[in-house]
């Protein structure tokens, strides 16, 4: 057995040399296309291209930030079907360490997430069209855009030790509403736990955060049945922060589905559409609230590299990508390895995924993208440094 086990491992390693050859004469040309097609490859005179990268809602336009660790910290828009950058800003005044940006306001404005320092807090903005910071928000522990009565808002969520605590309920955590437009409080609330996140008074243990921290989700206690003196079973609850009341009481009829559900949703908080990959790894889902679906791919899932997976929701569409690996079963088993496509899926409840886009990207290096139903921004990240990369490709998907 032990010599099956090393002339299998010799062989996938002879494979995945040949496949890194064949990488390695392609890389200066260039990813090979299927499907789509190269409109521009983005790339800084100074600097690298940093983390956030987003499309508007019409799909035309492309936002990006270049920065380079030091003063330069500028914010292009591009126009998607050139490539070209329309106009651009310097923001390097308020916006050190850029980590997220969305388009807001019918695309007129942005709304930029960014740190002051590494490992310090996060600090909000509302940015014009020329670049201008309009409204400030945080420090925060993290920060959401949400629609809260119909207006958009700006929830900040901090979380630590209570300054003057009592009794046993030491921490907090504060989720604060402010309007977008002018800043303004609109609602503050803490709840407070202890050390295992109980409320004791409240007889509530917080398990996860749902609909950007508007919801407090844990193990309720049950109701007393006041006619017999008996307690009820213990309920999942959703307690709502902005009015403090409960909102969902949800009977929880099989414990281990639910003790499964939970680290699922614990480890996508505020998230409620996203994809994940099965237990046994056998499966890719989307999961949409608490209802989840099996995802069915135009090639085997067993093909991928299930830590490949990364995907987007965009104007309501599910945009996702795998990558080919070139040492899977079927591959070894041919003796030829598979080659290392990034795959771009498109995915509607109730039909097999959509496969919109392949590039071959081999090698070890991670891809990071953006993608609309005709482009796919895709970024090669920094091997060795945390944010960025040196080039971004704008692709029209056919």
């Amino acid at each position: 057995m032990r010599g099956l086990r090393v002339g299998i491992s010799v062989l996938a390693a002879a494979i995945y040399l040949a496949s890194g050859s064949v990488a390695d004469a392609r890389r200066d040309k260039g990813p090979k296309l299927v499907d789509v097609k190269a409109v521009k490859l983005v790339k800084p005179a100074n600097g690298f291209i940093d983390d956030p990268f987003v499309m508007d809602r019409a799909g035309k336009r492309l936002a990006y930030v270049v920065s380079d660790s030091g003063n330069l910290v500028k914010l292009y828009v591009a126009n998607l079907a050139t490539g070209a950058a329309r106009t651009s800003f310097d923001i390097s005044k308020f916006a050190k360490i850029p980590k997220r940006l969305e388009f807001v306001m019918g695309g007129t404005k942005f709304f930029l997430v960014w740190q002051s320092e590494d490992s310090g807090p996060l600090y909000g903005g509302l940015v014009s069209g020329a670049g201008k910071l309009l409204r400030k928000f945080g420090p925060a522990k993290d920060l959401k855009l949400h629609t809260y009565k119909g207006k958009p808002v700006v929830i900040a969520y901090t979380a630590g030790k209570r300054k003057r605590a009592r009794g046993a309920l030491k921490y907090h955590h504060t989720v604060e509403l402010r309007n977008l437009k002018t800043g303004r409080r609109v609602k503050k609330t803490s709840l407070y736990v202890d050390a295992g996140g109980k409320n004791a008074k409240m007889e509530f243990r917080l398990k996860f955060w749902a609909k950007n921290y508007t919801y407090a989700v844990g193990i309720k206690g049950g109701a007393v049945d006041s006619k017999i003196s008996i307690r009820n079973p213990d309920v999942e609850g959703w307690y709502h922060m902005p009015t403090r009341k409960w909102h969902h009481r949800r009977p929880i009829k099989d414990l281990l589905k639910h003790k499964r559900r939970l680290m699922v949703k614990r480890k996508f908080q505020n998230i409620e559409q996203f994809m994940n990959v099965s237990y046994d790894r056998t499966k890719l889902r989307y999961w949409n609230g608490s209802k989840s679906y099996d995802v069915k791919l135009a090639q085997k899932f067993a093909h991928y590299d299930h830590k490949s997976l990364r995907y987007q929701i965009y104007n309501g569409r599910v945009f996702f990508t795998l990558k080919i690996d070139p040492t899977n079963d079927d591959a070894i088993a041919r003796k030829v390895a598979d080659a290392e496509y990034l795959d771009l899926y498109e995915y509607t409840v109730g039909s097999r995924a959509k496969r919109r886009g392949r590039l071959l990207l081999p090698g070890k290096r991670q891809h990071w993208w953006f993608a609309s139903p005709g482009y796919w921004a895709v970024q090669p990240r920094h091997i060795g440094f945390d944010r960025g990369g040196k080039s971004l490709r704008i692709f029209k998907l056919k």
